[in-house]
């Protein structure tokens, strides 16, 4: 979907825009948590260094890869 048809979908059918959005959202929030779990498993104390391995391991996993 483009730009312009992700606007048009939003000006011409507004209940169809609130669901896109809302689903977007929803995607978006759960992303978040993911990587927000995935760093947080990385930092299991005060001072711990988190080596640039571990953190791209951890964003591969948000992203499914």
């Amino acid at each position: 979907m483009t730009k312009e048809d992700f606007l048009r979908a939003l000006l011409e059918d507004p209940a169809l825009g609130a669901r896109l959005l809302m689903a977007i959202g929803t995607l978006l929030v759960e992303r978040l948590r993911k990587a927000d779990a995935a760093l947080t498993s990385l930092s299991t104390g005060p001072g711990r260094q988190i080596e640039e391995k571990d953190l791209r391991t951890a964003v591969d996993s948000v992203r499914g890869i």
